[in-house]
């Protein structure tokens, strides 16, 4: 699993039970989830100890440095992680001999990767796992001239596929799934003008600036694009406030991560300037629709497990299969009328992740409508569940399956 964030675990945290509230001695919180949910949410800034906010942490630092007995305890008992381990851990922590010494017997029984595992890896489908990162690449038309950034803009407009390889500086660690966003620098108007999903890893090939030199490029599917001298830019002076006034917008460097809760804004910001200029958005719900083409690129984790997928192709699939689940045959049209009408999730059948490649979707044969509980249901656990499985294990039940 990749490096989980601040932000994804206070997510996480989010959703495990609360507990009783009942005052907590010496501080304001009545429930330990309440304790941990402000604790992170300042996590980058000074605080009332000073902490030193140059260097973005993660989460295992974060878990690794709280001195905070009952606080750790707490979350490895809301995680799920069992009594006896639980009890071992209570029992090193009452024998030592001050609060650092006491969170690090408790770390020492219950370590971070106990607490990922349990979070993120175990059974446990009303958490999410870790979102993708977001990474800002630059582009200077004093340095690169552009040639086909018209035809590629009103492509994407278009609503057709588009995709780009672009420089990302030395950054390895960009991974499918993850967030782009290209700024424009160099020259006015600056700003954000394309955003789009990883396809895979940076790979290495020759330098665009001296073919003889090697540089790294990240492959991204395009869901967003603007020509700044026609479309203008999500502009520099709309990105200085709150979170996002963590990222160097100035910055001349490809690649540069984007932390988590400024991504999060970033993503809204930019959503509603694309709407405010009647331009299409991208589409990032529970059933994620990618551009226009029937080809399946980047695994995006959510709420349950989805992938980026054809617009077009959701709409064969429902053509073709109708608009019933096909584990247990639930209409929203015959429940609810009007209402819900024309809603259905799709599955797909073929997940990526066991793919590693991209290929082209056959709407019929590898996209089938679920409705949102059977969805939930054939991607819970390690394993995604087939239709036929599913089925059979609520006729096992004594359920009816469609």
């Amino acid at each position: 699993m990749s490096k989980v964030s601040i932000r994804q675990l206070r997510e996480a945290i989010e959703r495990l039970p609360s507990g009783p509230a009942r005052p907590i001695a010496g501080n304001e919180y009545r429930a330990r989830r309440e304790q941990w949910l402000a604790w992170l949410r300042d996590y980058h800034t000074p605080g009332y100890y000073g902490r030193q906010t140059g260097t973005p942490r993660d989460a295992r630092y974060a878990y690794n440095h709280l001195i905070g007995v009952e606080m750790l305890l707490w979350l490895a008992e809301a995680s799920g992680i069992s009594a006896s381990q639980l009890a071992k851990a209570r029992a090193a922590a009452r024998v030592a001999p001050s609060p650092q010494a006491k969170s690090a017997a408790v770390r020492k029984i219950i370590p971070w990767k106990t607490i990922e595992t349990a979070l993120w890896q175990g059974d446990r489908p009303h958490l999410r796992a870790p979102a993708p990162s977001a990474y800002l690449l630059t582009w200077n038309p004093k340095k690169f001239d552009w040639t086909d950034l018209t035809s590629l803009v009103r492509k994407i407009h278009a609503g057709r596929p588009g995709e780009l390889r672009w420089s990302c500086g030395n950054t390895k660690r960009i991974k499918a799934g993850d967030r782009i966003f290209l700024l424009r620098q160099g020259l006015e108007p600056r700003g954000i003008m394309a955003s789009g999903t990883a396809l895979g890893a940076p790979e290495a090939d020759a330098s665009w600036a001296d073919r003889r030199r090697q540089a790294l490029y990240v492959p991204f599917q395009v869901d967003a694009l603007l020509d700044p001298e026609v479309d203008g830019v999500l502009p520099l002076s709309q990105l200085q406030d709150g979170p996002l006034g963590e990222v160097n917008w100035r910055t001349q460097v490809s690649g540069i991560s984007i932390p988590d809760d400024a991504a999060a804004e970033l993503e809204k910001r930019w959503r509603a300037f694309l709407a405010g200029r009647g331009q299409r958005q991208p589409t990032l719900p529970e059933e994620v629709a990618s551009p226009a083409s029937y080809y399946e690129g980047a695994v995006k984790e959510v709420t349950v497990n989805a992938y980026e997928r054809d617009a077009k192709a959701r709409e064969a699939a429902i053509a073709h299969h109708g608009f019933d689940c096909k584990v247990c045959g639930f209409d929203f049209e015959s429940a609810y009328g009007k209402h819900g009408e024309g809603y259905i999730h799709v599955h797909h059948q073929v997940p990526l992740s066991t793919i590693n490649k991209r290929y082209k979707v056959d709407p019929v044969k590898d996209l089938v409508p679920v409705c949102p509980n059977c969805h939930a249901m054939l991607h819970k656990g390690s394993q995604t569940l087939t239709v036929a499985q599913l089925r059979a294990i609520m006729k096992k039940a004594g359920r009816r399956g469609g």
